[in-house]
């Protein structure tokens, strides 16, 4: 009897010290897992499918824009700002640099499959809008205005692309898209590839020329198919190699 009462007492004190020496479980964090295109193309499928692919009454009168894609996947302030920034700066950019004085109707796809780094892509008529990006950078739907405009630019395809490029960052910068600045001074770039330093170039020649060169130029490579350099001298008396040597020395 005693020897089962001490074995007893034996296992009792055993118990005690295991349940005090062993560690409680943690349940496991679940893996963070990323979307493929291909999930996320699917993803969206089952979005339209369902009714939930965004969808915007274009009927009224004034309204310049459709919205594809999906809407439900952008925060809804994000998505207010990014309104407001399209219906302010649209008809001022298309007046000023459009092909005629009535604008196109402008397509916002919200697109949930985007896998590249930059805010926004065009094609055409459509902005392509990263959901992603914009839901990070709440307080930078400004930088659609540089979208906007690149919608407006419609030229000839034998335009040169340094041109349309500068003229592009040029209009971003006037209108103060998010990233977009004249920064006052050469800054060691070339207008052959680097669209800052060719819009800040044209400034430059504004500034200094008395001339809207830049507006000038837009309007040449709308109403004609060809560019030839005579045109800085036309409107400056010095040729463009001229130009951009004094800029380069200012």
């Amino acid at each position: 009897m005693k020897k089962t009462a001490l074995l007893l007492v034996f296992c009792s004190v055993f118990a005690v010290c295991f349940s005090a020496c062993t560690k409680p479980n943690t349940p496991a964090k679940p893996e963070e897992t990323t979307l493929s295109f291909n999930e996320k193309v699917s993803y969206y499928d089952s979005l339209a499918n369902a009714g939930e692919v965004a969808s915007e009454d274009v009927t009224q009168a004034g309204v310049l824009y459709s919205v594809t894609g999906s809407k439900v996947m952008v925060n809804a302030e994000v998505y207010s700002s990014i309104i407001d920034v399209f219906n302010r700066n649209y008809p001022q950019i298309y007046y000023k640099y459009g092909e005629e004085y009535w604008e196109p109707k402008i397509t916002l796809n919200f697109d949930p499959t985007y896998l590249r780094d930059e805010p926004a892509n065009v094609v055409g008529n459509t902005i392509n809008i990263n959901i992603n990006w914009f839901n990070a950078n709440p307080k930078k739907a400004n930088v659609l205005i540089y979208y906007i405009a690149t919608t407006v630019l419609d030229y000839n395809p034998s335009a040169e692309a340094w041109i349309k490029d500068g003229i592009n960052y040029y209009i971003g910068a006037e209108f103060g898209a998010d990233g977009y600045d004249f920064v006052g001074a050469y800054s060691g770039g070339s207008y052959l590839d680097d669209a800052a330093e060719c819009a800040n170039f044209f400034r430059w020649i504004e500034v200094n020329h008395d001339t809207k060169i830049a507006q000038r130029l837009n309007k040449l490579l709308i109403s004609t198919t060809w560019y030839d350099e005579s045109f800085w001298r036309d409107e400056t008396g010095r040729s463009l190699e001229h130009l951009w040597a004094q800029y380069k020395a200012s």
